[in-house]
């Protein structure tokens, strides 16, 4: 398994669905979502510059117009990805220190140690398998919130929940519900020719690597 070395992923942080709404976002990722499902509204897309990043869209919950759920599409920068709960577990370290840097940053004061867990569920007899970790942050407003995140792998992207929730507001909630009704209705695109492209270039500059070495050069 190897990653692209074109570039590092940062991506920072931050069903009774309406007709679908197909997002055209740039040449690494494109995905469908509803304009809203039973308890959750699609608020704001945003897509990358890059267009390794891919984008993020904001939802609303109807109820806690407080609540903070970011869901993040972006390719993977393997070029294999066979082993998905070990590809999974290498990104969610990588989301993780994107998190305690947010201390670093100024964004927050403090965040907890997070606990990760395997994270499955069943919907319409499809399975979806990913992690979870979840930690407290405590914003600069002093704050508390439980929050979380969610990693799964579709098609060759990344699919990515963040959500926070106020501690004092909704004690001992986490995301799980928010996955569980957002993410069978997101619907992601085969790989694009942008990224096959990528993938296949660093496919080859692997295999010539591996010819100089053989070769003893």
């Amino acid at each position: 398994m190897r990653r692209l070395v074109l570039a590092n992923l940062m991506v920072f942080l931050s069903a009774c669905g309406a007709s679908q709404v197909k997002q055209s976002v740039g040449h690494s990722a494109e995905f469908q979502y509803p304009e809203e499902t039973e308890h959750f509204i699609a608020k704001e897309l945003h897509v990358y510059d890059d267009p390794l990043y891919g984008a993020s869209l904001a939802w609303l919950d109807k109820a806690y117009r407080y609540d903070v759920i970011t869901l993040y599409v972006y390719p993977i920068l393997d070029t294999e990805w066979e082993n998905k709960l070990s590809v999974i577990a290498d990104e969610m370290n990588h989301v993780l220190e994107e998190v305690k840097y947010g201390v670093e940053a100024g964004h927050y004061k403090e965040v907890s140690e997070a606990i990760t867990v395997g994270f499955e569920f069943e919907h319409n007899d499809v399975l979806y398998a990913g992690m979870r970790s979840t930690f407290e942050v405590r914003a600069k407003n002093d704050v508390l919130y439980d929050s979380n995140a969610y990693l799964f792998i579709t098609e060759d992207k990344f699919v990515k929940f963040r959500t926070s929730f106020d501690s004092h507001i909704t004690p001992d909630w986490n995301g799980d519900n928010v996955v569980k009704e957002i993410l069978p209705n997101i619907q992601v695109e085969p790989e694009s020719p942008y990224m096959k492209s990528l993938r296949d270039n660093q496919r080859a500059a692997d295999e010539a690597q591996m010819e100089d070495i053989l070769a003893g050069h």
